[in-house]
């Protein structure tokens, strides 16, 4: 295989197709040199002497001009070359239409044959706020609805939260309505529930007369501030839209049917070789079979508008897209912005060195067919074949204005590899196989085969029978990467054990921590586990985050504190096997979180995340105005729709007063959408006489759903709208040895199913089976099985 290509016989540059280092020989299609320097794979090396301010030549066409004289064999890059594109152009209509592919038969797909003609590719039930106000209560609600079913007879119920809505005018305002308008309407949507919350710009009545005619049975609306409990009339709507989308079905139907939008994010010098050309073979093939394809991003048409120009059917659409085009250039002047500030650091690193560079390797994806419309940003499909969208160069926009604009599914190139998806399916394309191999969740293809030997019909094919399969109901990356975000609040302290005064035995523990290493190991890459504490800045401090990042636990939000350590404990052991447990703990950091610097900082970067989980240890070892503080921060959490789950996992020695700690617990009890609490700890605190006490008491505190943790018998779980508790059993366990962290092992395997939505019977049998297996060992942490 060839280590350098030349795209077209009239470039000056060819690409690596793999490192070269400086002082190589190149021969290379009649070029003879010396490599003058190292050059990356994706980078670009001069075939022969570019005066300084000639034209570089690549693709056929100029990529900017020599800032300096460039010999043979020198890495062609940022440094030496720059665009030549400034301002405004003036562009006339020279029509110049290449042979289209020939109509191949089109694969036969499974589909859904919507009402109004429209064909989708998922049965879903959206959930779309009209403001980003009730982005909180739409989660709680999707999260009711779907334990209630744990089995679902549709593809997935999916929110779709934003922070617009309010605070809008004019066009700003009617875009934002434009675009949740047409979510409303996608066929990849059977039903959808629109909530608002009453007093924004963005009103539910002109929302809903927007729409058109719908089918009320599967688009239904709520107004929050109308509802006396807005999450449970919204469960209700959801059970009626779920009863009508459960039974569509699947009808045969053909590839050709389903409209693809064209995107690239994180591009490399490989892009325009491999998966924009790629998609640009699918496009014309598509298109032959009377199919639709979209691209879009127009500041990265810039310096390639001309190609796609000369491909308009007609000067109506030349003169719309000339209109498109002038005007993004004239947004970015009248806000006094760089017109051809481009391409990206990601992109330099890749191998592009202008915006010419990376247009003509964008455009690729279009292939050569006839531009047949185009569309203004959320505008939708009305015409087959391929269209051009007005929408810019940023990955979510982009991606959120191919979905509006009708598209199933959008086919994304990258080489420097990204996770992102929109709200349809979003299909992953490697321009090289480093990052297919390397980033096996992100990426669905592998596209830089092509450099690797194999032909592109070839490896065309490969990507058509994917694409049947994934149309078919086979997720994508980014549909399976539906990633969780946990952050657990607690003190991990160190541990010794053995004989006194010999070489004691060192570890760590802390009941929060044992939770986060049990989830971590039932879970893995479906949720992100971030521990919240703070540690010292010594060496022990130093070497327990490390042993914490060996379970794979996410410790960015683990503090450092130079004046204090990690707090310590020791564990005696009499003649009976009773252990004993002295603490060391008045100058541990843990104990000062709040009081950190950045404490609030990071509270600020939990509204992002799913679920807080903390126990009575974590709040009991705060000093209590620090309490009271995270109290009001953890609320403030709540209401922007972040859920608490709290383990009471009472200690009496840490409390102030039983006074004190039944406020603390009352608070949390308001405050905890979840608790798992144990029927021993809750009787401490309060009292209560049995089981069933506890429950109705803590269910009159507020606790929204309760599991009550009760050794050898199981566990109870119970709502509070549905007081009367199911009972879940466990194993008889023959030989118990240790039951340190039963509590916090259970807590693991109930929140590893509750998390991702599982139904409660699993989430319990979970819960009891990974602490059956930790308390018939020694020590907090064993190795479990699932």
């Amino acid at each position: 295989m060839s280590r350098l290509l030349r795209l077209h016989n009239t470039d000056d540059v060819a690409i690596a197709l793999q490192p070269i280092n400086a002082n190589e020989r190149i021969e290379f299609e009649g070029f003879s040199f010396t490599t003058l320097e190292d050059i990356d794979k994706g980078h670009k090396v001069a075939l022969k002497p570019i005066a300084k301010g000639e034209r570089v030549i690549k693709y056929g066409a100029p990529i900017g001009f020599a800032l300096e004289d460039i010999n043979p064999g020198a890495w062609v890059h940022t440094h030496c070359i720059k665009t030549t594109l400034h301002d405004e152009l003036t562009y006339q209509y020279q029509p110049e239409f290449v042979t289209q592919a020939p109509e191949e038969p089109s694969p036969e797909v499974n589909i859904y044959r919507r009402a109004n003609d429209e064909i989708g590719i998922r049965n879903e039930i959206w959930l779309i706020p009209t403001v980003g106000c009730v982005n909180g209560m739409i989660k709680q609600m999707k999260d009711e609805f779907l334990r209630n079913h744990g089995d679902l007879e549709i593809d997935g119920v999916h929110i779709f939260p934003h922070q617009f809505g309010c605070s809008q005018l004019g066009d700003d305002l009617e875009t934002t309505k434009v675009l949740l308008q047409d979510m409303a309407l996608h066929p990849n949507a059977g039903g959808a529930l629109i909530v608002g919350l009453g007093c924004e710009n963005n009103q539910l009545a002109a929302f809903k007369a927007g729409l058109g005619d719908i089918d009320e049975s599967r688009i239904k609306f709520l107004i929050s501030q109308h509802s006396d409990d807005e999450v449970e009339d919204g469960v209700a709507l959801l059970e009626e839209i779920y009863s009508v989308v459960k039974h569509d079905k699947r009808e045969t139907g053909k590839l050709s049917e389903v409209k693809f939008g064209l995107e690239c994010g994180g591009s490399d010098g490989l892009s325009g070789i491999t998966a924009n050309p790629m998609l640009g073979y699918f496009s014309d093939y598509l298109i032959a079979q009377g199919g639709t394809t979209v691209l879009t991003e127009v500041p990265e048409m810039f310096g390639a508008e001309t190609l796609l120009m000369s491909r308009c059917k007609d000067e109506e659409t030349f003169n719309q897209l000339v209109s498109m085009v002038n005007n993004f250039k004239g947004y970015y002047k009248a806000h006094n912005q760089p017109i051809y500030e481009n391409p990206s650091p990601g992109n330099k690193k890749g191998g592009i060195s202008t915006l010419e560079d990376k247009s003509l390797g964008c455009t690729q994806k279009a292939g050569t067919s006839k531009v047949q419309a185009v569309l203004e940003y959320g505008e939708r499909l009305s015409v087959a074949g391929l269209n051009l969208l007005n929408a810019p160069g940023n990955d979510p926009i982009a991606t959120s204005a191919l979905a509006a604009a009708g598209c199933h599914i959008v086919l994304f190139t990258t080489g420097r590899g990204t996770p992102y998806g929109g709200f349809v399916p979003t299909l992953k394309i490697a321009t090289n196989s480093e990052l297919a191999n390397k980033k096996t969740r992100w990426i669905d293809f592998d596209a830089g085969v092509l450099v690797s030997g194999k032909s592109m019909p070839e490896v065309h094919q490969e990507f058509v029978d994917l694409l049947v399969e994934i149309v078919n109901g086979k997720p994508t990356c980014n549909e399976v990467n539906d990633i969780r975000e946990v952050a657990i609040i607690g003190e991990c302290m160190v541990e010794l054990s053995g004989e006194l005064f010999t070489a004691m035995q060192q570890n760590f523990g802390g009941d929060t921590m044992n939770t986060a290493i049990y989830l971590k190991k039932l879970a893995g890459e479906r949720i992100d586990v971030c521990y919240f504490t703070a540690m010292g800045e010594d060496a022990l401090s130093q070497a327990m985050i490390a042993r914490w990042q060996d379970y794979q636990i996410n410790c960015d939000f683990v503090l450092k504190d130079k004046q204090r350590h990690a707090g310590l404990y020791m564990i005696q052991t009499d003649q009976h096997g009773e252990r004993s447990f002295q603490y060391w703990r008045n100058n541990s950091a843990a104990k000062h979180l709040v009081q950190q610097p950045k404490f609030y900082n990071i509270i600020n970067k939990l509204t992002e995340f799913d679920a807080i989980y903390l126990s009575g240890i974590s709040l009991a070892i705060l000093p209590p105005d620090d309490c009271y503080a995270l109290l009001n921060e953890l609320t403030n959490l709540k209401r922007a729709g972040v859920k608490i789950i709290y383990d009471s996992n009472h200690r009496p020695s840490l409390w102030h007063s039983m006074q004190y700690c039944q406020d603390i617990n009352k608070r949390m009890a308001q405050l905890a959408d979840l608790a798992l609490v144990t029927f021993d700890d809750e009787a401490m605190i309060w009292s209560c006489k049995d089981i069933s006490a506890c429950r109705e008491w803590l269910h009159q505190l507020g606790v929204k759903e309760l599991v009550i943790k009760d050794g050898g018998n199981g566990c109870q779980y119970s709502t509070l709208e549905q007081q009367n508790a199911t009972h879940y059993p466990t194993n008889k366990i023959n030989k118990v040895i240790d039951t340190t962290a039963a509590g916090d092992a259970f807590n693991a395997g109930f929140l590893s199913a509750w998390l991702q939505d599982q139904a409660i019977e699993k989430c319990a049998k979970q819960g009891n089976y990974i602490a059956g297996q930790v308390i018939q060992h020694y020590g907090a942490i064993v190795e479990i099985t699932t």
